[in-house]
């Protein structure tokens, strides 16, 4: 059996921390795949580079117009993380509103709170409330659907809320929030 022919194209990965380390990796890569270690000044390092994935959902740190004028096309991790990050945001809410940093210690203390037959002197609760949500992006946009799941008034604020018509949702400009 023939043996197959060899790729004309060599393949690797290189695992690297320091910025050192990627500058050093960087002339012979064609795609780099790349979280907070990316750097403008390392494009001075990368001659060949044709293709960058970003992990991380902004790209605002990358010099676009550089990129651009090379040649090289970036992506980024939109909405990667939208629902752990809305799921956090959720579960941060609940924790605040029903104290359970207190009932936790007060539990680990031996401590039982009798029981609150005034309304005003109980936990939050959530149905009614108003939850403001700058950024109506995904992660703003799925908050949104948890928070309504929970009977609360939500309110989208975004830089471009024509961005948001015709979605279902409901936004105003950021700017007109004093």
């Amino acid at each position: 059996m023939p043996a197959a022919a060899a790729s004309p194209r060599r393949r690797s990965r290189a695992k690297v921390s320091p910025h050192a380390d990627l500058a050093a990796a960087l002339p012979e890569a064609d795609v780099l795949v790349v979280s907070g270690l990316w750097r403008n000044d390392l494009l001075a390092h990368a001659p060949k580079l044709k293709y960058i994935q970003s992990v991380s959902s902004g790209t605002n740190q990358n010099d676009k117009a550089a990129f651009a004028e090379r040649g090289i096309r970036l992506a980024s991790g939109q909405g990667m993380n939208k629902n752990a990050v809305s799921e956090h945001a959720i579960g941060l809410l609940l924790s605040l509103t029903r104290r359970l940093a207190l009932a936790r210690d007060n539990q680990s203390a031996k401590i039982w709170r009798p029981e609150q037959t005034d309304p005003m002197a109980r936990e939050e609760e959530l149905p009614g409330k108003v939850m403001v949500i700058l950024g109506t992006g995904g992660i703003g946009d799925r908050i949104a659907r948890i928070a309504k799941a929970f009977d609360m008034r939500v309110i989208g604020l975004r830089r471009a809320p024509a961005k948001g018509k015709g979605k279902g949702r409901p936004t105003r400009s950021a700017a007109s929030v004093t």
